[in-house]
C-alpha cells in the first residue's frame, strides 16, 4: 500500500497539468476520482495544483469498509479535527462520512484548537483517511503582486508545475525568454539554481526590478536566446508574445536549435504548435500538456534534447 494519498485542482482547463504534477511529485497514480496515491510526502502549498494530503491510514470502496477497517486499526487521538473533501464538492454525504469515522476514534475532538488534523476524501468511487501533512508555504505566490507585471506572463501555478514536472531541487535552470523574471523565481524559490536571460533591454530591467523587490539573489542576463551558451540541466522557458520581443514561429526554430546543446531537458510554455518543429530537430516529447486560461490556450512541452 502506497504510504501517502493527495487530491488536486479539478478545473478542466488545467486537469491535465494537475494531474501529472501529482503523480509525477507523489511519485504515484490516480487511484480514484480526483485522488492519488504515492510514496513521496509532499507539502501541497509549494506546489502549483495539488490541494492537501496524508499519511494513508485506511480507504474503502463503502463508507461502511471505511470504518472497518479504521475500526482495526485502534486510532486514538486528543483534541483531532477531521477535515473532509467531498470529490467532486456536489457529491455529499461528507458530514455523515465525518460523524461515522469519529466514532472510531478514541478521544476528543477539537473543532478551534486541534493538536492533531485528518484528512477524508468523500467520492462516488471511494473514501480515503489519513493523518493530514500540514501544508507548507506558499510565500512563491506573493510574485503576483511583483511591482512590474507582464501582462502575457505565464500563470504561477502553471509554471510551478512546469518547474516540479521538468527538475529536481539543485538543478542549473535557465530561462532564455525570461521576462518579468517569473520562472527564475520560481525555480529560485523551489530549490533549483535558477539564471534568466533575454534579448530585450527592457525586459533585463524588469526582471532585475521584480527579483530585488523580492530580495531573489538570481542573476538576469541580456542574451539572444537563438545562441544560447550557457549549460544548465533544464532550459524551461515561455517565448515571448510580440511585445518586447519580435518572437514568431520564424524566430523560435532558432530558439530550439541553440537550446538542444545548452541542456538534456528543455520544457515550453507555448501557444504555438511545436509539435512538427521539435520531431524535426530531434526532440524528444515526454509530455504535451493542454492548458487553458479563460480563451488563451498554451501547451505546456516536456521534452529531452537529442543525444
Amino acid at each position: 500500500m502506497r504510504p501517502f494519498f493527495y487530491i488536486y485542482d479539478r478545473n478542466e482547463d488545467t486537469l491535465a497539468v494537475a494531474e501529472a504534477e501529482a503523480c509525477v511529485l507523489a511519485d504515484g497514480e490516480v487511484v480514484g476520482h480526483g485522488v492519488v496515491e504515492g510514496k513521496a510526502r509532499i507539502a501541497c502549498a509549494e506546489t502549483g495544483f495539488m490541494r492537501a494530503g496524508a499519511e494513508l491510514l485506511a480507504r474503502g470502496r463503502t463508507l461502511e469498509k471505511l470504518v472497518g477497517c479504521i475500526r482495526e486499526r485502534g486510532l486514538s487521538a486528543d483534541r483531532y479535527r477531521i477535515v473532509a473533501e467531498p470529490i467532486p464538492r456536489t457529491v455529499g454525504g461528507d458530514h455523515r462520512a465525518i460523524r461515522a469515522v469519529a466514532a472510531c476514534i478514541e478521544g476528543p475532538a477539537d473543532l478551534r484548537n486541534p493538536t492533531e488534523e485528518f484528512l477524508l476524501v468523500v467520492s462516488s468511487g471511494g473514501f480515503w483517511f489519513g493523518r493530514l501533512i500540514p501544508k507548507g508555504c506558499d510565500r512563491w505566490r506573493e510574485f503576483d503582486r511583483r511591482p512590474r507585471p507582464f501582462c502575457n506572463a505565464a500563470p504561477l501555478r502553471l509554471v510551478r508545475a512546469a518547474i516540479g514536472l521538468s527538475t529536481q531541487p539543485g538543478d542549473r535552470v535557465h530561462d532564455p525568454c525570461c521576462g518579468s523574471g517569473t520562472i527564475p523565481f520560481l525555480a529560485w524559490t523551489m530549490g533549483r539554481r535558477a539564471y534568466g536571460t533575454d534579448r530585450s533591454w527592457p525586459a533585463v530591467a524588469m526582471a532585475r526590478e521584480n527579483l530585488a523587490h523580492f530580495g531573489c539573489p538570481v542573476t538576469i542576463g541580456h542574451a539572444d536566446a537563438r545562441a544560447t551558451d550557457y549549460q544548465s540541466d533544464c532550459i524551461i522557458t515561455n517565448p515571448p508574445y510580440d511585445l518586447y520581443c519580435p518572437t514568431n514561429e520564424s524566430t523560435v526554430p532558432g530558439m530550439l536549435a541553440s537550446f538542444r546543446s545548452a541542456a538534456p531537458r528543455v520544457t515550453v510554455i507555448t501557444a504555438m504548435d511545436l509539435a512538427p518543429l521539435v520531431t524535426e530537430l530531434g526532440y524528444t516529447v515526454e509530455r504535451a500538456i493542454p492548458v487553458r486560461r479563460h480563451d488563451f490556450e498554451r501547451t505546456l512541452y516536456i521534452m529531452r534534447s537529442p543525444e
